[in-house]
This record gives C-alpha cells, structure tokens and sequence, in this order.
C-alpha cells in the first residue's frame, strides 16, 4: 500500500530529474506518516493501557497515518506529512476506542483506519488547498461529498440491519476459542 501509487505519478512529469522527485515525494510522505502514526499509537495504547500494547496497534496506526496523507502526498513536506500521519494516528486511536462505545463490533478497526482518518485527510486536503498548494476543489465539493456521506450511511445502515435481523453479524461471545461452526448466531 505504501508505495503503490508511487509508480503513477512520475508518468505526469515531463524530464527525469522531475520523474524522479515527483515519484520520490509521494514515496517518502508514505512512509514519514505512516511510521509517525504508528509510532503514535503503539504508545498511546501503550500509556493508555498500563504498559501494554501489541503489534495491531502498530499495524492498524501506521494504515490511518498512510490514509491521512494521501490526499496530500504530493504537495505536502515531509515534516508536515508526519505531522499530518501524528494526528491520523491521535484520530485512529480515538475512532477506535469510541466506536465499542456505540454497540458497534470493529475487530479489525477498518472504521477507525479508513473512516475517521479518511475524513481527517478530506479536511487536510482542504486546509492545503486554501492555501493554495494543492488546486482548490470543485465549488460542489460539499454537496458531493454530503451525498456520498449520506448514501454509504443509508446502505451501511440498511445493510447491517438486515444482517442483525437474520442473526449473522455476530458471532456467540465464545467465538474466540471455538470453532466458528461450533456456535449459533
């Protein structure tokens, strides 16, 4: 995931020199902001948690600081991009210690990593792009991303109702150390 969008970018400039700086930032952004994340929240949950904390931590940070800085992986410096990959962890942490408090069973935090700190970039890539930096959105990029904020709530919504009604969306609390197939819905 890192680097995947790296090779992409360099095919828009026009001389090597530019190739290879344009395909360097986005690298190098990737990584300070994922690593800053990640680091972030392996020692929040460590602080927060009496000295304990675990490799999911680590993982589940590093992928909302990779997801806060993609919008802006390409005008942003790369003290900012840690800085902006800090608080998508700070983000991350908070998305995944609120969202249990909802009734909402998260395991592998995906809310958290794609959901909040995927908000955190729309919001950085507007604050760039007031700045001038980045090119300004659409003037209908409200209405645009209102729509698609409420479309995915209706079908989530919609979606995980029918799965509560017909029993699959959780397993019994012995999931853990049982066979799947070992208990009913």
């Amino acid at each position: 995931l890192w680097y995947c969008g790296s090779g992409l970018y360099p095919e828009a400039a026009g001389d090597a020199d530019a190739k290879d700086a344009l395909g360097a930032a986005p690298a190098v952004n990737a990584s300070v902001a994922s690593c800053a994340a990640g680091l972030l929240v392996l020692a929040l949950r460590g602080l927060l948690s009496g000295g304990r904390s675990d490799a999911a931590a680590l993982g589940g940070g590093s992928l909302g600081g990779l997801v806060s800085v993609s919008a802006v992986r390409l005008s942003a410096m790369p003290g900012e991009a840690a800085i902006i990959g800090a608080i998508g962890g700070v983000v991350y942490e908070v998305a995944s210690r609120l969202l249990p408090l909802t009734g909402i069973d998260d395991a592998t935090d995906a809310f958290a990593a794609h959901g909040a700190c995927g908000l955190w970039a729309v919001v950085i890539l507007l604050v760039l792009s007031g700045s001038g930096r980045v090119p300004p959105p659409p003037a209908d990029v409200g209405v645009a991303a209102a729509v698609t904020i409420f479309a995915s709530v209706c079908v989530s919504a919609a979606a995980f109702y029918a799965f509560r009604r017909i029993g699959i969306l959780r397993l019994c609390e012995d999931a853990e150390v049982q066979e799947p197939g070992e208990c009913s819905p």
